[in-house]
Protein backbone atom coordinates (compact mmCIF):
# COMPACT_ATOMS: atom_id res chain seq x y z
CA UNK A 1 0.00 0.00 0.00
CA UNK A 2 2.67 2.31 0.72
CA UNK A 3 4.06 1.67 -2.75
CA UNK A 4 0.78 2.46 -4.47
CA UNK A 5 0.08 5.56 -2.48
CA UNK A 6 3.61 6.80 -2.71
CA UNK A 7 3.82 6.43 -6.47
CA UNK A 8 0.53 8.24 -7.26
CA UNK A 9 1.31 11.19 -5.12
CA UNK A 10 4.48 12.19 -6.86
CA UNK A 11 2.80 11.86 -10.27
CA UNK A 12 -0.04 14.18 -9.29
CA UNK A 13 2.41 16.64 -7.78
CA UNK A 14 4.49 16.53 -10.90
CA UNK A 15 1.39 17.24 -12.96
CA UNK A 16 0.01 19.91 -10.62
CA UNK A 17 3.21 21.93 -10.49
CA UNK A 18 3.41 22.81 -14.26
CA UNK A 19 -0.32 23.55 -14.33
CA UNK A 20 0.04 26.00 -11.45
CA UNK A 21 3.16 27.57 -12.95
CA UNK A 22 1.48 28.13 -16.35
CA UNK A 23 -2.24 28.51 -15.75
CA UNK A 24 -2.17 30.81 -12.69
CA UNK A 25 0.13 33.44 -14.32
CA UNK A 26 -1.92 33.31 -17.55
CA UNK A 27 -5.14 33.86 -15.57
CA UNK A 28 -3.50 36.69 -13.60
CA UNK A 29 -2.23 38.26 -16.84
CA UNK A 30 -5.69 38.06 -18.43
CA UNK A 31 -7.19 39.67 -15.32
CA UNK A 32 -4.69 42.54 -15.44
CA UNK A 33 -5.38 43.11 -19.15
CA UNK A 34 -9.12 43.25 -18.44
CA UNK A 35 -8.61 45.75 -15.60
CA UNK A 36 -6.33 47.90 -17.77
CA UNK A 37 -8.76 48.10 -20.69
CA UNK A 38 -11.87 48.78 -18.63
CA UNK A 39 -10.66 50.73 -15.64
CA UNK A 40 -9.99 54.50 -15.60
CA UNK A 41 -9.34 55.03 -19.27
CA UNK A 42 -12.84 56.19 -20.20
CA UNK A 43 -15.05 58.52 -18.18
CA UNK A 44 -18.51 57.11 -17.86
CA UNK A 45 -21.61 58.80 -16.49
CA UNK A 46 -24.93 57.16 -16.23
CA UNK A 47 -27.04 60.34 -16.03
CA UNK A 48 -25.70 62.62 -18.79
CA UNK A 49 -28.90 63.55 -20.59
CA UNK A 50 -28.89 67.10 -22.03
CA UNK A 51 -32.29 68.51 -22.96
CA UNK A 52 -31.10 71.27 -25.31
CA UNK A 53 -28.15 72.44 -27.34
CA UNK A 54 -25.10 73.64 -25.47
CA UNK A 55 -23.21 76.48 -27.12
CA UNK A 56 -20.00 78.33 -26.50
CA UNK A 57 -20.28 82.08 -26.03
CA UNK A 58 -17.56 84.57 -26.91
CA UNK A 59 -17.58 88.35 -27.08
CA UNK A 60 -16.36 90.65 -29.85
CA UNK A 61 -14.75 92.90 -27.24
CA UNK A 62 -12.54 92.09 -24.30
CA UNK A 63 -13.15 93.31 -20.81
CA UNK A 64 -14.11 92.46 -17.28
CA UNK A 65 -17.56 90.88 -16.84
CA UNK A 66 -19.41 92.67 -14.03
CA UNK A 67 -22.75 90.85 -14.11
CA UNK A 68 -24.02 87.52 -15.42
CA UNK A 69 -27.74 87.84 -16.18
CA UNK A 70 -28.55 84.14 -16.67
CA UNK A 71 -28.39 81.07 -14.46
CA UNK A 72 -26.89 77.73 -15.34
CA UNK A 73 -29.23 75.60 -17.51
CA UNK A 74 -31.59 78.55 -18.04
CA UNK A 75 -33.26 78.77 -21.45
CA UNK A 76 -32.28 81.85 -23.44
CA UNK A 77 -33.52 83.32 -26.69
CA UNK A 78 -31.88 85.45 -29.33
CA UNK A 79 -31.43 88.99 -28.04
CA UNK A 80 -31.56 88.10 -24.33
CA UNK A 81 -29.06 89.84 -22.08
CA UNK A 82 -26.47 87.29 -20.97
CA UNK A 83 -23.85 89.39 -19.19
CA UNK A 84 -22.56 92.94 -18.74
CA UNK A 85 -19.04 94.26 -19.17
CA UNK A 86 -17.38 96.97 -17.11
CA UNK A 87 -18.11 100.12 -19.15
CA UNK A 88 -15.46 102.36 -17.53
CA UNK A 89 -12.57 101.56 -19.93
CA UNK A 90 -14.83 102.13 -22.94
CA UNK A 91 -16.20 105.41 -21.55
CA UNK A 92 -12.64 106.63 -20.97
CA UNK A 93 -11.72 105.70 -24.55
CA UNK A 94 -14.79 107.55 -25.88
CA UNK A 95 -13.88 110.67 -23.88
CA UNK A 96 -10.29 110.49 -25.17
CA UNK A 97 -11.53 110.18 -28.77
CA UNK A 98 -13.97 113.08 -28.30
CA UNK A 99 -11.25 115.32 -26.88
CA UNK A 100 -8.98 114.35 -29.78
CA UNK A 101 -11.78 115.25 -32.22
CA UNK A 102 -12.24 118.61 -30.48
CA UNK A 103 -8.51 119.25 -30.77
CA UNK A 104 -8.54 118.42 -34.49
CA UNK A 105 -11.62 120.63 -35.03
CA UNK A 106 -9.84 123.51 -33.29
CA UNK A 107 -6.74 122.94 -35.43
CA UNK A 108 -8.85 122.91 -38.61
CA UNK A 109 -10.59 126.14 -37.60
CA UNK A 110 -7.20 127.72 -36.90
CA UNK A 111 -5.95 126.62 -40.33
CA UNK A 112 -9.07 128.08 -41.98
CA UNK A 113 -8.35 131.37 -40.23
CA UNK A 114 -4.71 131.23 -41.38
CA UNK A 115 -5.88 130.55 -44.93
CA UNK A 116 -8.23 133.54 -44.92
CA UNK A 117 -5.42 135.72 -43.55
CA UNK A 118 -3.01 134.63 -46.30
CA UNK A 119 -5.63 135.38 -48.94
CA UNK A 120 -6.12 138.88 -47.51
CA UNK A 121 -2.34 139.42 -47.32
CA UNK A 122 -1.97 138.25 -50.92
CA UNK A 123 -4.73 140.60 -52.08
CA UNK A 124 -3.10 143.56 -50.31
CA UNK A 125 0.34 142.61 -51.66
CA UNK A 126 -1.02 142.46 -55.24
CA UNK A 127 -2.65 145.87 -54.78
CA UNK A 128 0.66 147.16 -53.43
CA UNK A 129 2.47 145.77 -56.50
CA UNK A 130 -0.01 147.57 -58.79
CA UNK A 131 0.56 150.84 -56.94
CA UNK A 132 4.35 150.41 -56.89
CA UNK A 133 4.40 149.45 -60.59
CA UNK A 134 2.55 152.68 -61.43
CA UNK A 135 5.07 154.63 -59.37
CA UNK A 136 7.94 152.86 -61.15
CA UNK A 137 6.44 153.85 -64.53
CA UNK A 138 6.20 157.47 -63.35
CA UNK A 139 9.80 157.43 -62.16
CA UNK A 140 10.89 155.93 -65.50
CA UNK A 141 9.04 158.68 -67.42
CA UNK A 142 10.46 161.38 -65.15
CA UNK A 143 13.95 159.97 -65.58
CA UNK A 144 13.53 159.88 -69.40
CA UNK A 145 12.43 163.51 -69.30
CA UNK A 146 15.38 164.37 -67.09
CA UNK A 147 13.16 165.43 -64.18
CA UNK A 148 13.63 162.36 -61.92
CA UNK A 149 16.74 161.08 -60.21
CA UNK A 150 18.37 157.72 -60.87
CA UNK A 151 18.25 157.00 -57.15
CA UNK A 152 14.44 157.33 -56.96
CA UNK A 153 14.04 155.14 -60.04
CA UNK A 154 16.28 152.41 -58.54
CA UNK A 155 14.43 152.68 -55.26
CA UNK A 156 11.05 152.28 -57.00
CA UNK A 157 12.32 149.30 -59.02
CA UNK A 158 13.73 147.67 -55.86
CA UNK A 159 10.45 148.23 -54.01
CA UNK A 160 8.49 146.51 -56.83
CA UNK A 161 10.87 143.51 -56.78
CA UNK A 162 10.60 143.26 -52.99
CA UNK A 163 6.79 143.35 -53.21
CA UNK A 164 6.83 140.55 -55.83
CA UNK A 165 9.00 138.42 -53.55
CA UNK A 166 6.58 139.12 -50.71
CA UNK A 167 3.70 137.84 -52.89
CA UNK A 168 5.69 134.64 -53.55
CA UNK A 169 6.23 134.14 -49.81
CA UNK A 170 2.54 134.70 -49.14
CA UNK A 171 1.70 132.19 -51.89
CA UNK A 172 3.98 129.62 -50.23
CA UNK A 173 2.24 130.24 -46.89
CA UNK A 174 -1.13 129.76 -48.60
CA UNK A 175 0.01 126.44 -50.11
CA UNK A 176 1.40 125.31 -46.74
CA UNK A 177 -1.93 126.05 -45.03
CA UNK A 178 -3.85 124.27 -47.80
CA UNK A 179 -1.59 121.23 -47.48
CA UNK A 180 -2.13 121.18 -43.71
CA UNK A 181 -5.88 121.44 -44.24
CA UNK A 182 -5.72 118.52 -46.66
CA UNK A 183 -3.93 116.37 -44.07
CA UNK A 184 -6.46 117.29 -41.39
CA UNK A 185 -9.45 116.47 -43.56
CA UNK A 186 -8.14 113.03 -44.56
CA UNK A 187 -9.38 110.16 -42.38
CA UNK A 188 -6.79 108.51 -40.15
CA UNK A 189 -5.63 105.07 -41.26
Amino acid sequence: MSDGNGSTRPKSRKLLRPILLLVVPVIALLGLIYLYTTGGRYVVTENAYVKSDVITISADVSGRVTDVAVEENQRVSKGDLLFRFDAAPYEIEVQRAESEMDLVATKIESLHTDYRETLIKRKHALEQIDFLTRQLKRQRQLRKQGLGSEERYDEARHTVETAKQQVQLIQQDTERVLAALGRCSQPAH
